[in-house]
């Protein structure tokens, strides 16, 4: 029997830097939620240095849930897949490509980030892009996917970074000039991800789409009131069904009642 399309997804990534030195090799330890076809064999990881050649190395690392790949090289980037098989050696489809670079130097990181501005000092009102480089200690390395809200309704836009693999939401501090942990552990392997003032009380919230299977077209906010997210996991689930199977979602104000709603639209090919 053919196995069913693989529903897993890599869902943790854990990156074990042993040493600075370039003679001792990289490793990297993932771990997945398992299938339940009753003709599972196993699982192989395919991964390469490029999107185009991801399949040029295979694992075949048995029927496992973890696995730790060595003889990896320091500062270069890897395209990971997982595919289950079955008794038939059948392989399923692909899961979601895990792409990182472990840093041979993993101490100091340094982020630069984009904004748009406007240049009214010489009379001007263009849109103009200003570089914030950030040297720190606390940001992930990994999955890290960039917002832009003013998250404590003080006037200025704030930096936030939100890290796909741990769900958790940092906030660029300006005068520490390091990321502070804001929210944790909120929409890990989402599709989307936001920052959209639902309630209509002057803060964004953040708001994040699913597309996983049992998960698609969930909605789910963490409520900001005053710039602090409420941390109550049981009340995050805002809707369910929305836009399953959508191409592209959005966070809009349709009613011009100051709340942000969801709006998506298909791609018809």
């Amino acid at each position: 029997m053919k196995i069913k399309k693989m529903l897993l997804i890599l869902i943790l990534l854990t990156l074990f830097t042993i040493s600075a030195s370039a003679c001792i090799a990289a490793e990297a330890q993932f771990k997945w939620t398992a299938n339940t076809e009753a003709d599972l064999a196993g699982y192989k990881l395919y991964y390469g240095t490029t999107r185009s050649n991801i399949t040029d190395n295979c694992i075949d690392v048995g029927n496992v849930t973890s696995y730790t790949v060595t003889g990896l090289d320091y500062d270069t980037r890897y395209y990971f897949i997982l595919r289950a098989y079955n008794d038939s050696a059948e392989e399923s489809g692909n899961s979601r490509v895990l792409s990182f670079v472990l840093k041979s130097n993993p101490s100091i990181k340094t982020n630069t980030f984009y904004t748009s501005y406007f240049d009214s000092a010489n009379g001007n009102s263009f849109a103009a892009v200003k570089a914030l480089t950030v040297e720190d200690y606390t940001l992930p390395d990994q999955g890290n996917i960039p917002l832009v809200g003013d998250i404590d309704n003080d006037g200025f836009k704030d930096t936030i970074i939100f890290n796909q693999y741990t769900g958790d939401w940092w906030k660029y501090n300006s005068e520490t000039n390091i990321f502070t942990l804001w929210l944790s552990s909120f929409g890990q392997n989402s599709e989307n991800q936001f920052l959209a003032d639902v309630d209509n009380n002057g803060y964004p919230d953040p708001v994040v789409y699913f597309n996983l299977p049992g998960l698609e077209g969930n909605w789910y906010v963490a409520l900001n009131a005053s710039g602090t997210v409420t941390v109550n996991p049981d009340s995050w689930l805002w809707l369910t069904g929305t836009g399953v199977g959508s191409s592209f979602q959005f966070m809009v104000d349709m009613n011009g009642d100051g709340a942000s709603t969801p709006t998506w639209f298909f791609v018809s090919e």
